[in-house]
């Protein structure tokens, strides 16, 4: 579960599964490029930011929904944050 939330999104297709942006709920979309709090996707035609924390989704092949406000950091801090982001999932220390 926690891999899910460790690998690295840019270059990724998502499908947006819950969103308060009603008109991304079940797109599937391009992650361009992330930042802390918001990912740059791209539909093909247009590029949008959306806010992680407003969003859950699920990667390509991976079935897991992840939930975007947990993502709240940079990418590069995720693999140094994986004690928080445990507590946030609610996962025991397994590693």
């Amino acid at each position: 579960m926690i891999q899910s939330y460790l690998q690295e999104f840019i270059g990724k297709n998502i499908r947006v599964v819950e969103s308060s942006y009603r008109d991304l709920q079940g797109k599937c979309l391009k992650v361009l490029d992330e930042s802390k709090n918001m990912l740059l996707v791209s539909n093909g035609h247009r590029t949008i930011k959306i806010a992680k924390d407003r969003i859950r989704f699920a990667v390509e092949d991976d079935p897991e929904i992840i939930n975007g406000s947990i993502l709240k950091m940079r990418p590069e801090e995720r693999p140094k944050e994986i004690r928080k982001i445990r507590r946030q999932l609610g996962e025991r220390n397994e590693e």
